[in-house]
Order: structure tokens, then sequence, then C-alpha cells
């Protein structure tokens, strides 16, 4: 949509021009925007032809429409904005006591949609078996086994943050447990969002920043 600017360009580059109004019922533009299929718009007489009013005299053409000078015409600015896309959580795990039962069933959902699939496509049809197969098996309990690691609760529940005087134990990769070091919060840095990824924790053998994944918070009641 040209906004006020644009206008004013065409005409001060095109003076002679004279511009008139097509609504969008005699638009060849929008007849393949529409929706209307190939088979129609190969016999679309709008689309190869042009309005009516391209053909008659400029002197029959309706003139109901008032010219919009051009300081009316509204200055559009664009405008930024975020979206977010919840993801919708799955409920084959709640749904189902049995494993076995939703393990056929997410096979057997898998079995029709692939045979939805080759009809879109005409393809040939592919009579399956009445039995299930090791193979669709298989798939289905991969499928299960990759929405299963995808949901973490790390990922969709928020957790508090760490506060300054807080007992923690440092996690040490290269030390077995028991001789992981005790330690007290004295210095959080929190990010630009206001969780905290990182704090200093003072300890036996002095200060040292960790993230705080690398901390075992300990109960304090």
């Amino acid at each position: 949509m040209y906004v006020s600017n644009r206008v004013h360009q065409i005409r001060t580059l095109l003076p002679d021009c004279r511009w008139r109004h097509v609504d969008s019922a005699n638009n060849p533009a929008d007849c393949p925007s529409r929706g209307i299929m190939p088979a129609a718009l190969a016999q679309h007489k709008l689309y190869w032809h042009g309005p009516q009013l391209a053909h008659s005299d400029p002197s029959e053409w309706d003139d109901a429409l008032s010219p919009l000078p051009l300081c009316d015409l509204p200055e559009l600015r664009p405008v930024s904005c975020a979206a977010r896309v919840d993801e919708i959580e799955v409920e084959w795990f709640n749904r189902f006591s049995s494993y076995d039962r939703m393990l056929r069933v997410v096979a057997y959902m898998r079995r029709f949609i692939a045979a939805g699939i080759r009809r879109v496509r005409r393809q040939p049809d592919h009579i399956a078996p009445a039995c299930m197969q090791k193979s669709e098996l298989d798939s289905a309990a991969r499928i299960l086994e990759a929405e299963s690691q995808r949901e973490r609760s790390k990922w969709t529940k928020g957790l508090p943050n760490v506060k300054v005087d807080d007992m923690v134990v440092v996690v040490d990769n290269q030390s077995p447990p028991l001789r992981w070091r005790l330690g007290r919060i004295v210095e959080l840095f929190p990010g630009t969002d206001g969780h905290v990824r990182v704090a200093r924790v003072l300890t036996q053998a002095g200060s040292v920043v960790r993230p705080v994944v690398k901390l075992v918070l300990l109960p304090t009641k």
C-alpha cells in the first residue's frame, strides 16, 4: 500500500498520467491471490483481458469516487512486534497407563498419516498388513523417546533465583561428590533479564565464581 510520499513521487515523475481507482472485483491482480484454481485461472477472462473499463472510452468510466488530496493520505509507519508460540504439551504420557498400548496407538497414527500423504500426492495405495510391523513399532518408539527428552521441566518451569548467604555445595567434575566443597554465596551476577546464572561463592579454599547450574542449594529449614 502506497503512503503519501510514494504517491507524491509517482505523480512528480509522471505528471501527465491520470490515475483511476479499480475496485477489487475488477482488479486482475486479485484473481490468483484469492485462491482461484489454476484450471479456472487459465480460462478467467478478467485475468487475461483486464477489466471492462480498459476497453471502453475514458469518458464512460465511473468517477463516483472523489479524489483524495495528497495531504489527506495517511502516512503508514512500520510497526515491529514480537510473537511467541507456546509449545502445546503432548498428553500421550498422561493419557495412557500402558506403554505398549501407547506405542501401538502412535504406530497406527503414523500409518494413517502416511496413507493420507500418499492419497494427497496421488501415489499408489499401499495395502498395510493387518498386524503391526516391528519397523513401525520401532519408529513409534523413537518418536516417544524424542518427545520425552524434549519435555524437560528445566525449560518449562521457572526456578527461583539463588540469594546471598545461601549455603551451597560446589560441583566439581574432577572430584567425587564426597569431596565437593561447601560454600556460601557472597555475590550475584544477574543477567539483563533479571535471572541469576553466575554467583561468587566463598569456600574454605577461597572465593570462586561458578554458574548456578554447578551449585547445589542446601535446605535451610
